[in-house]
């Protein structure tokens, strides 16, 4: 499975009776509203001196200081999140439901911890509508936002600007010549988890959507295997891009602009359905390109078959 979702497995874990939670994504605040069991406001006491608030579930100690929703008492309450908090701050919690690590107050869909600044007068939520209360808070929060990322967007254009005309992740060729198609499959899971091999290069591959997508991963499969960079391709099969011109632009993990270039394409992977074509290559020999076609998808093995094609950009002497 991919790597990611381990983070929903600490959802089971804790005091009994514990339940499965899923990490909800925002759509709309009434559909918020509607799905969320508590909303309060609530002030950090404590989190554990390891908690990273980035993949664990860890638990935190808060004083509920305003209840927007729900039967909560203002007074402490321990509350089990993803999300980084610190002490002395205080927080609007939405908890979705389920319990984990001695609490029933799950905080984990998105959304479900954002900052309230010291200064924000909390008396001036007294007597309005939920719905109000919350917009209040979340356009405080989205000026603070805006207030951070306008020095980091001024920096962006000029970053852009200093890359254009950039070339060395531009390949151009005015025909391809296919010689020959492998047939692959990847390997069962083993010691580094299931891959195709590429020549020897292991490309780490983990099932989406059973049956119909996967993850192709960017970082390496073993201690001294390549790092990957891959290319969107709009042909429908290898043979499309026999004796025709190829200009592709390649993404590794830490390229610019990669998430829109690749879509569906998160830190570590990008994402691959069944059909699609991906032109992939390694950091250590770009000249080398593998023209990847996902013909199926095992749904109960979690295994794929493709076909690959090796299109070399510069010849052999």
């Amino acid at each position: 499975m991919k790597r990611a979702v381990l983070v929903l497995i600490a959802v089971w874990l804790g005091s009994a009776p514990t339940w499965a939670v899923p990490i909800t994504l925002f759509q709309d605040t009434d559909t918020y509203i509607e799905r969320a069991r508590d909303i309060v406001v609530a002030e950090c006491l404590s989190v554990p001196p390891s908690q990273s608030g980035d993949d664990g579930l860890y638990a935190v100690e808060v004083k509920v200081l305003l209840v927007l929703k729900g039967n909560r008492k203002p007074g402490g309450l321990r509350v089990a999140t993803i999300y980084p908090m610190k002490p002395a701050a205080r927080y609007l919690l939405t908890n979705s439901g389920g319990s984990a690590l001695g609490t029933d107050f799950l905080a984990l869909p998105e959304l479900s911890v954002v900052p309230v600044p010291e200064d924000f007068p909390l008396e001036k939520l007294q007597g309005k509508p939920v719905k109000e209360q919350l917009q209040r808070i979340f356009a405080r929060q989205l000026f603070d936002v805006e207030r951070q990322i306008e020095p980091l967007q001024e920096q962006q254009a000029m970053l852009a600007k200093a890359i254009q005309g950039r070339a060395y992740d531009l390949v151009k060729l005015d025909n391809v010549r296919i010689e020959r198609v492998l047939e692959l499959s990847t390997t069962e899971e083993g010691k580094y988890g299931r891959y195709l091999d590429l020549g020897g290069a292991k490309l780490s591959w983990s099932h989406s959507e059973p049956g119909k997508s996967g993850y192709l991963y960017f970082d390496e499969a073993s201690p001294l295997a390549p790092y990957w960079e891959f290319a969107r391709c709009d042909a429908c099969c290898i043979e499309d891009l026999d004796g025709k011109p190829l200009e592709a632009r390649f993404y590794g993990q830490y390229s610019p602009g990669r998430k829109r270039a690749l879509r569906q394409s998160d830190y570590h992977t990008v994402r691959v359905s069944v059909g699609e074509m991906l032109l992939v290559r390694t950091a250590r020999d770009p000249s080398l390109i593998y023209a990847l076609e996902t013909k199926s998808q095992d749904a109960t093995k979690e295994t794929i078959a493709a076909r690959c094609a090796v299109i070399r950009t510069v010849q052999r002497r």
